[in-house]
C-alpha cells in the first residue's frame, strides 16, 4: 500500500528535522577549534598551492558564500573534474526547475480534476459480498483429474471471471441473445434492487476486476485520476514531448559547456602525462602469456617430472597451430587472387631468374629491384652501359673490342621445381613489413638488446627523436612486501620520535616503548640478530636497524624486477603531436600487439593490473561482469521481497503487528519511511564491493577505476530500486490475480506505474532531506576522529586524522543520475515528485560544492571525463521515460500513444548526433590543438617563461615508486633516531630550534594554521617513494 497524503506529510516533517538539526550540528561543530580541522581541513593543510577562504562563524553564514563560489575558484581549488561534478548538479537542478513549473502548472491540475480514483473508492467501498453486485467461480485446481468443484454461492467473491454467456443458436434476424452457461447463476431482475429499475436490465461484465490495492487520496494528483479515454490525455502526450525537448536542449547546452571545460584542461594541464602514452601487450615478453599464467596457477603444483614435458607439449601445441593459421591465410590469399590455377608451359626465356620479382619465390628474400621498379629501371640501364662500353686498364680504355655478351652471362640454370610456387599470405607481407611482431622482438632480445632498449628502437623507428622517455613495467609483488613493510615502519618511528620529543620538552618521564620480535619471521638476519626465540626489544633500536635491512632488501629486489619486465611502458615523447598521432593511429596491423592509448597520471596508476595481457582482460572482464549479474539477482530478490512485505495489508495478517498497525505514526513509518531505509542499507556496501570487482577486472587507474563503478552502481540501482522496486510495488500487490490471469500483466504495470511513483517520490525525500544532511555530516569519520585525536600520542598522528579526506565520484554519482531517472520517469504520472528533485539537487548543490572546496582532496584529475557516462544515463532515462509513457497512454485507451513514438527516433538520432559532436574531444586531443599547444609551449620557452620546476624529472616521472628510493629521508630518520638514542641516555638534550610552527594566516591565499610539526618534513604527509598503497597490487 502507498504512502497516503497523511503519511507522506508526517515522512517530510520528520525528514525535515533531521536536515536541520544535522545543519546545525555541522554549524557549531565547524565554529569549535576541535573539529574545524575535520570539517575544513583545507584551510590548515601545508603545502597547497591555492587554499579557500574564511567563511563565517555563523550558523548559516557560510551557505551563500559557498553558493555564490565562481567555477573559476571551483578550478583553481579543487581541478576541472570538481567543476564538471558542479555542472552536472546544476544540470540536475535546472531540469526540475524547469519541470517543477511545467508539470505542476499543466499536469497536476488535470490530474486532479479527473474522477477516477473516487470511481475506484465507490467500487471498493461496495465490495462487500451480497447476492447481487457479481458473481465469480472460485479457480479451477490445478490437478485436472480433480473434479471442479460445485458453483459458488450467491454473494461469493473470486478472481478469475469465465465466459458467462453462450450465444448459440443464432437470435432472429435484428436481435442479440444469449444464454447463461451451466453453472452461471441467472441474474435477478433489477427491479429486486430498486423497484424503479423496470426499464433497466443487466449482464455480467467479464473486464471487471476487484481491486487488489486500496486507492488513498495521494493517487488523486497521479495519472491514474484520469479516466480511460479521457481527452485530458493530450495534455499529457504534449507535455512528453515538451519535456523531451527541455531535455534535449539541456543535454546540448551542458556537454558544450563540458566539452569547452576539457579544451580548457588539455591546454592548462602541465607535465608528461599529456604527452605520454600506455603501451600494452608488448610482443616478446614471457609475462602474461598463456602458457605463463598456464605454468603460474595450473603447472606451479605439479613435480618437474610432469610439468616440463606437459610445457614442452603445450609449447608445441601452440606453435604448430600458428603455423597452421598461417598456411591457411596464405591458401586462401592464394585461391583470392587465383595463383592455384594450373602454370601453363614455360616459354623458352623463362628461367628462375627472369621469374617475376614482385612475387619472390618461397623461402626466398625479395631484393631490392622487387620493392621498387626505379631501383629495376637502374639496374638494367647499368647493366647495358655496362654490356657497350670498352674495358679500361690503369685508367686508360683498351683497344679490344667489347666482349659478346653471350660470354659473360651467366648461362641459363635449369629452373628448380619451386620457382613457379605461388608465395603464401606471410611471404607476401614480409616483402613489405615484419608481419610478425613477435618474431621481431625476440630477435632484437636475443641480440642482446633489453625490453626498455626494444620499445625505444620500436618507438624511435615511428617517431623519430621524438621519445623523450621510456619506462618499461616490472613485476613487483615481492618488491611491494617490502616497500610495504619500510612504509608501515617508517610511520611508526617517525611518530616515536615525536611521541619521545613531546614527552621530553614537557619534561614528562618516559618509558621507553618495547616490541615483541621472533627472529625466525626475520629469516637469516632475524636470527643473527635476535634468535629464534621471542624477545622484547626497544622499538628505537629494532625499528631503524629493521628499516636498515629493509633498505638493503629493498635496493636488491629492485635489481632483480629491472629484469622480470611485464608487457607495458610508458612512452613519453617530446611534443604532444606526437602523443596525439600515437594515440589515434594502429601501431601494428597485429592488433594483439602494441595496444596504445593515452597514458593516466603517474600519480593514479594501479601498477600491478598493467602485467595482464589483453586476452587475460577480456577473460576478467567477462568474469566480472558475470559475477556482477550474480551479485545483482542477489540483492534483488530480498529487496522484492522486503518491499512486497512492507504492506499494510500484508503485515495486518500478523497478529502481533495487527494491534499497532493502524496507529496514525506507525502505518507512516511502514508505508513512507521504513521502505526508503531498506533500500538505503542494503544499497550502503555496493560501492565497495564493485570497486574490488574493478580492480579484478585489470582497470589500470583510478580513474577509470572510479568510473567502472559509477557505471556498474548505475545499472545495479537501475534494476534493483527502479525495475525491482517498481515490480514489487506493481506485481506482488496483484500476484494471485495475475498467476490466474497472466494476460493482465500489461494492464497491471500501466495502472500501478503511478501508484508505484509515491514510494520513488518517499524514497528521494529520504535522501534530499536525511541521507545527503547525514552524509554530509560524514558521521562515522567524525566519531573515529573524536575518539583516535584523544588516543594519538602525537600533532603529526593527530594531523593523518584529518588531513586527505579523499572524494571518490563512484559512490556519489549514480545517486545524482537515479534520482534523474525517477524524476524524470515520472514528471508527468506524478508531478508532484519534480519539486522533490529540486529540493534534493538544491540541498546536494551546497554541501557537494563546500566538501569540493574544503574538505576532499582528489587521487586523479580526468578533465572533466565524468560527464560521457552521465550523459549515457540521462539519456537511458529519458528513453524510459518515453517509453512508460506510451505504455501509459496505450492502458488508458488513448490513441495519443502513437503520437509520442517518434520520440523514440528523435531521441536515438540526437545521441547519435551529441556523440559525434562531443565524444571524441574526451578521448584524445585535436591535432590542431596539440600543435598550437606545441607552438604555445616553444613561445615560452624562447621567452624564458617556460617554469623551471620539474624539469629534468620527466625521466622518472612514469616510473614506479617503489622503484625509487628517498636516500635523503632515509638518513635523516636514522639520523634523529640516533640522536633521540642520545637523549634518552643523557648525551644530549632535545634540539628546541629544531621544531617550527605555521605561520598564522589572515584570509584564505596565506598559510593555514595548523599543529606545531616537529623539526623534518613528514614522512608520511608527503608521497613518499617507496609507497604502495592500494595502486601496487
Amino acid at each position: 500500500m502507498a504512502a497516503d497524503g497523511k503519511s507522506f506529510g508526517i515522512s517530510f516533517g520528520v525528514y525535515t528535522i533531521v536536515a536541520v538539526i544535522c545543519f546545525l550540528f555541522f554549524g557549531l561543530a565547524r565554529s569549535t577549534s576541535l573539529f574545524a580541522k575535520y570539517y575544513a581541513p583545507k584551510r590548515y593543510m601545508r603545502g597547497l598551492k591555492h587554499k579557500p577562504k574564511r567563511l563565517p562563524m555563523s550558523f548559516w553564514g557560510w551557505i551563500l558564500p559557498v553558493y555564490r563560489t565562481t567555477e573559476d575558484e571551483m578550478i583553481r581549488i579543487a581541478g576541472f573534474d570538481a567543476a564538471t561534478y558542479m555542472r552536472i548538479i546544476a544540470f540536475g537542478m535546472e531540469l526540475f526547475l524547469i519541470l517543477t513549473f511545467l508539470c505542476c502548472a499543466a499536469i497536476l491540475p488535470v490530474n486532479i480534476v479527473g474522477k477516477q480514483v473516487d470511481a475506484n473508492l465507490s467500487a471498493a467501498g461496495a465490495l462487500a459480498p451480497n447476492n447481487y453486485t457479481y458473481w465469480i467461480p472460485p479457480p479451477p485446481p490445478l490437478n485436472a483429474a480433480v473434479p471442479p468443484p460445485p458453483p459458488a454461492s450467491p454473494g461469493v467473491q473470486g478472481i478469475n471471471p469465465p465466459n458467462f454467456y453462450d450465444q448459440s443458436p443464432p437470435a432472429p434476424p435484428g436481435l442479440v441473445w444469449w444464454q447463461y452457461k451451466d453453472g452461471v447463476p441467472p441474474l435477478p431482475p433489477p427491479t429486486d434492487v430498486n423497484p424503479a429499475f423496470t426499464r433497466y436490465g443487466w449482464r455480467y461484465n467479464p473486464d471487471w476486476r476487484p481491486l487488489s490495492y486500496t486507492p488513498n487520496n495521494m493517487d488523486q494528483l497521479t495519472m491514474s485520476n484520469v479516466e480511460n479515454k479521457s481527452l485530458h490525455l493530450w495534455v499529457h502526450c504534449l507535455m512528453t514531448w515538451i519535456v523531451s525537448a527541455v531535455v534535449y536542449r539541456l543535454l546540448w547546452k551542458y556537454s558544450k559547456g563540458i566539452v569547452g571545460l576539457r579544451l580548457r584542461y588539455l591546454q592548462q594541464n602541465e607535465g608528461t602525462e599529456p604527452r605520454s602514452v600506455l603501451v600494452q601487450d608488448i610482443p616478446g615478453v614471457y609475462y602474461g602469456t598463456m602458457l605463463h599464467r598456464l605454468d603460474a596457477f595450473v603447472l606451479k603444483w605439479l613435480p618437474n617430472a610432469i610439468k616440463k614435458p606437459l610445457k614442452k607439449t603445450v609449447s608445441t601445441a601452440v606453435n604448430v597451430g600458428n603455423k597452421g593459421l598461417q598456411a591457411t591465410a596464405g591458401r586462401v590469399t592464394n585461391t583470392l587472387v587465383g595463383r592455384d590455377k594450373p602454370q601453363e608451359p614455360e616459354k623458352a626465356g623463362d628461367t628462375f631468374f627472369d621469374a617475376p620479382a614482385a612475387l619472390p619465390a618461397r623461402g626466398s628474400i625479395p631484393s631490392v629491384s622487387a620493392l621498387d621498379p626505379a631501383v629495376a629501371a637502374a639496374k638494367q640501364q647499368l647493366a647495358d652501359e655496362a654490356e657497350n662500353a670498352h674495358l679500361i686498364h690503369n685508367g686508360e680504355p683498351t683497344s679490344s673490342p667489347p666482349v659478346p655478351a653471350e660470354k659473360w652471362k651467366a648461362p641459363k640454370m635449369e629452373e628448380p621445381e619451386f620457382a613457379n610456387d605461388p608465395p603464401t599470405l606471410e611471404e607476401v607481407y614480409q616483402s613489405v613489413t615484419d608481419t610478425d611482431p613477435w618474431a621481431k622482438a625476440e630477435r632484437q632480445l636475443q641480440e642482446g638488446r633489453s625490453m626498455q632498449e626494444v620499445v625505444q628502437r620500436e618507438y624511435d623507428e615511428l617517431f623519430g627523436g621524438e621519445v623523450e622517455a621510456v619506462h618499461v613495467v616490472q613485476d613487483m609483488a615481492d618488491l611491494n612486501k617490502l616497500c610495504k613493510e619500510y612504509e608501515k615502519l617508517k610511520g611508526k618511528l617517525a611518530d616515536l620520535i615525536d611521541d619521545y620529543t613531546s614527552k621530553k620538552r614537557r619534561h614528562k618521564k618516559i618509558k621507553p616503548q618495547k616490541v615483541r620480535v621472533n627472529g625466525i619471521l626475520y629469516g637469516g638476519w632475524g636470527r643473527e640478530n635476535y634468535g629464534t626465540k621471542p624477545i622484547k626489544v626497544e622499538a628505537l633500536e629494532f625499528w631503524p636497524a629493521r628499516m636498515k635491512e629493509l633498505r638493503r632488501l629493498i635496493f636488491e629486489e629492485q635489481q632483480k624486477a629491472r629484469e622480470k619486465t611485464v608487457p607495458a611502458a610508458f612512452v613519453t615523447f617530446r611534443k604532444h603531436v606526437s602523443q596525439v598521432k600515437a594515440v589515434s593511429s594502429t601501431q601494428h596491423h597485429d592488433t594483439s600487439t602494441w595496444r596504445v592509448s593515452a597514458a593516466p597520471g603517474p600519480q593514479e596508476i594501479i601498477w600491478g593490473n598493467l602485467r595482464w595481457r589483453s586476452w587475460e582482460r577480456a577473460v576478467r572482464f567477462v568474469g566480472v561482469w558475470g559475477a556482477f549479474g550474480v551479485l545483482t539477482l542477489f540483492y534483488l530478490i530480498p529487496i522484492i521481497a522486503i518491499q512486497g512485505l512492507i504492506n499494510i495489508d500484508q503485515l495486518r495478517k500478523i497478529h502481533v503487528i495487527a494491534v499497532i498497525i493502524d496507529l496514525p505514526v506507525v502505518r507512516s513509518i511502514i508505508t513512507a519511511i521504513l521502505p526508503g531505509l531498506v533500500l538505503k542499507v542494503f544499497l550502503a556496501l555496493l560501492p565497495w564491493l564493485l570497486s574490488i570487482m574493478g580492480r579484478l577486472q585489470g582497470l589500470h587507474s583510478l580513474s577509470s577505476l572510479d568510473f567502472s563503478v559509477i557505471s556498474k552502481f548505475y545499472i545495479f540501482q537501475f534494476i534493483t530500486v527502479f525495475l525491482g522496486s517498481f515490480i514489487a510495488g506493481s506485481v506482488l500487490n496483484q500476484a494471485r490475480a495475475l498467476i490466474n490471469n497472466p494476460t493482465m500483466i500489461f494492464s497491471t504495470l500501466g495502472t500501478a506505474a503511478p501508484l508505484t511513483s509515491i514510494f520513488f517520490l518517499t524514497w528521494i525525500e529520504l535522501n534530499a532531506l536525511a541521507a545527503v544532511p547525514v552524509g554530509f555530516l560524514r558521521i562515522i569519520g567524525f566519531v573515529l576522529f573524536w575518539l583516535m585525536s584523544r588516543l594519538a600520542a602525537t600533532e603529526r598522528a593527530k594531523a593523518r586524522l584529518w588531513q586527505r579526506q579523499i572524494q571518490k565520484y563512484g559512490p556519489v554519482m549514480p545517486q545524482h543520475t537515479i534520482t534523474i531517472l525517477l524524476g524524470l520517469v515520472f514528471c508527468i504520472m506524478n508531478p508532484i515528485i519534480t519539486p522533490v528533485c529540486l529540493i534534493y539537487f538544491m540541498i546536494i548543490t551546497v554541501t557537494e560544492k563546500y566538501n569540493l572546496l574544503y574538505v576532499y582532496t582528489f587521487e586523479y584529475q580526468s578533465g572533466g571525463q565524468l560527464w560521457p557516462q552521465v550523459f549515457g544515463h540521462v539519456i537511458t532515462a529519458l528513453v524510459m521515460f518515453q517509453l512508460f509513457m506510451i505504455g501509459i497512454l496505450a492502458v488508458k485507451q488513448s490513441y495519443t500513444s502513437s503520437v509520442v513514438v517518434p520520440l523514440l527516433f528523435i531521441t536515438a538520432i540526437f545521441t547519435m548526433v551529441c556523440r559525434s559532436i562531443f565524444e571524441r574531444p574526451f578521448q584524445v586531443m585535436s591535432l590542431r590543438g596539440a600543435v598550437d599547444l606545441d607552438k604555445h609551449e616553444e613561445a615560452k620557452a624562447m621567452m624564458g617563461l617556460q617554469s623551471e620546476k620539474g624539469k629534468g624529472r620527466e625521466e622518472d616521472e612514469y616510473l614506479a615508486s617503489n622503484m625509487k628510493f628517498h636516500e635523503q629521508e632515509h638518513n635523516q630518520l636514522m639520523q634523529e633516531a640516533q640522536n633521540m638514542t642520545r637523549v634518552l641516555s643523557g648525551e644530549e638534550a632535545v634540539q628546541e630550534e629544531h621544531e617550527e610552527e605555521e605561520p598564522q594566516e589572515d584570509d584564505g591565499k596565506s598559510g593555514a594554521s595548523t599543529p606545531k610539526i616537529t623539526r623534518r618534513t613528514s614522512a608520511n604527509a608527503k608521497s613518499s617513494s617507496t609507497v604502495t598503497g592500494d595502486n601496487a597490487v
